[in-house]
């Protein structure tokens, strides 16, 4: 919405505005979960004895967790630095090197991740679940629901990454009509690379549910740092000689 109504003002205002707007939903978000804990406070914490034990608890499972959680963006700060530069120390030229990553990362990485935002979802409900019937001791249920979870998230990758691969060019085209008929080509072959992440993507989410449900926080950690520094190493083999394809290997890899 701030975005919509600075455009007027100019591009680099209207985006400053979708920036604000980001920052401003996430203040009331933390704001209103505040003042739920608030009042829930007293249901929450009833005694005061043992809260240290508590803390401890919480950060154990909290930190490999968070850990985990900053994977992601910090494969973005790197390959932001990387693919680049890698481009233009093997020739290209830096406004081709940028254009070529900004359109993989500006129009090819938001479609491919829509399907992850789905999983994600399943991720943030199925966790509960799991734990829950942990908690109460009941395998069966905990069996149950982890199985309809790997269904569902195998259910929703591999359909998508199918429909990524085939028809990539067309939703890319329809999504973003700006794009000329050369950066649409170039968009769609990065597409049908990266889409193959989509299947492992979801199945991963789903795992890493399952695995912080269980008490296991440390091992989506290990597996998503590893992965990190494998996308890396293959990236840095690969970007010199096939430029920002080579970035969509590494991603896929």
């Amino acid at each position: 919405l701030l975005a919509w109504r600075l455009y007027p003002l100019g591009e680099s205002i209207a985006a400053a505005g979708a920036m604000l707007g980001v920052t401003a939903g996430e203040i009331v978000a933390f704001l209103a979960l505040l003042f739920r804990y608030m009042r829930k406070r007293p249901e929450i914490l009833p005694q005061k004895t043992g809260q240290s034990g508590c803390l401890r608890a919480i950060l154990l499972v909290a930190l490999p967790v968070t850990l985990s959680a900053c994977v992601v963006p910090i494969e973005g700060v790197i390959d932001s630095a990387m693919v680049v530069n890698l481009m233009t120390a093997s020739g290209a030229s830096i406004a081709y090197a940028r254009t070529a990553f900004g359109i993989f990362t500006g129009f090819v990485c938001p479609v491919a991740a829509v399907p992850a935002v789905m999983t994600m979802a399943l991720n943030q409900s199925l966790l509960p679940a799991i734990a829950e019937a942990k908690t109460a001791g009941d395998m069966a249920s905990m069996e149950k629901r982890a199985h309809t979870g790997l269904s569902l998230s195998i259910i929703i990758g591999l359909p998508m990454t199918a429909l990524l691969f085939v028809l990539g060019g067309d939703i890319l085209g329809a999504i973003f009509p700006s794009l000329t008929s050369e950066e649409l080509a170039f968009a769609t072959g990065l597409m049908k690379v990266d889409c193959l992440t989509v299947g492992f993507i979801s199945v991963i989410h789903i795992t890493s549910a399952l695995l912080h449900a269980t008490g296991h926080t440390v091992i989506p950690l290990v597996s998503l740092g590893v992965g990190c520094i494998v996308k890396v190493a293959v990236g840095a083999m690969t970007i010199p000689v096939l430029g920002v394809v080579g970035a969509a290997i590494g991603s896929a890899a």
